[in-house]
């Protein structure tokens, strides 16, 4: 028997016209019974759709034992405790509390807490203030079919288990004209780009020193978009947000015209 194939519960065994103990008369429907109870089994243990052509096996088997399993795209996350499922290039487990991605197909997993896959960034100027975008790798913006993906520890301080933050479309961040991050004028100055993750979306942040542990969760300020981001010790984002695990993405140089804040490269 090859696939495609199923099972289906309502088959009769039909007449065998084989010699046994049994009475003739009874043995077709004590092997329907015994078919029957055998499907029924199966499909609810297994959860084998009824009546259903299978095209493709679950896995593979040696002499050995298992080999391999086969999981085909569920098109979605987990949505019961202990589901195991393939959304995408996700490997998802529903722990009990949430979804969580264990191992991404595309690189990187639960025991690579430094993946990254196909990030870039981008720099502008205009009227004296600076954008930065989180990209693709190529420069270009994220799409459905050019993903970008970024590991982060746990939403949650009490867990230590790894999230991958999928991107189909870029992450930016502005610092607006006057806004200083502790850098004089007329002076050029490092700072450091982080990308955080607030259920699920990434967004992008910027300080002026290295003092952000990715292993801990960290809280930003609002830049304002007044030019009133002056301290050299403040991780700051386009908003508030409270608590939200970070990886540093980048370092820049930045020039400041005669008066500090006024952005020239």
């Amino acid at each position: 028997m090859a696939l495609p194939t199923q099972l289906d519960r309502n088959i009769k065994a039909g007449d065998d016209n084989v010699t046994t103990g049994l009475n003739e008369e009874e043995l077709p429907s004590k092997l329907d019974v015994s078919l029957n109870l055998t499907i029924i089994a199966l499909e609810e243990i297994l959860g084998i759709p009824d009546a259903t052509l299978i095209s493709a096996p679950m896995g593979s088997f040696s002499a050995a034992g298992l080999i391999s399993l086969i999981f085909q795209d569920n098109g979605g996350d987990p949505a019961s405790v202990g589901q195991l499922v393939r959304n995408g290039s996700d490997l998802v487990f529903h722990d009990g509390v949430a979804p969580r991605t264990i191992v991404t197909t595309e690189g990187g997993g639960i025991s690579d807490p430094t993946f990254t896959r196909n990030i870039g960034l981008t720099a502008s100027i205009a009227s004296s203030a600076v954008s930065f975008n989180l990209v693709a790798a190529d420069g270009t913006d994220q799409s459905t079919s050019n993903i970008s993906q970024i590991a982060f520890r746990n939403d949650s301080a009490s867990l230590g288990t790894i999230q991958i933050a999928s991107m189909t479309a870029f992450a930016s961040f502005t610092l607006s004209d006057g806004s200083t991050l502790g850098i004089g004028a007329a002076s050029t100055g490092r700072v450091y780009l982080y990308a955080g993750v607030e259920s699920g979306a990434v967004k992008l942040c910027m300080a002026r020193q290295s003092l952000f542990e990715e292993s801990a969760l960290q809280s930003t300020t609002a830049e304002g978009g007044a030019g009133g981001a002056d301290s050299n010790t403040v991780l700051y984002a386009a908003s508030t947000i409270s608590d939200i695990p970070v990886r540093l993405v980048g370092i820049a140089e930045m020039t400041a015209g005669a008066v500090a804040g006024s952005w020239e490269t």
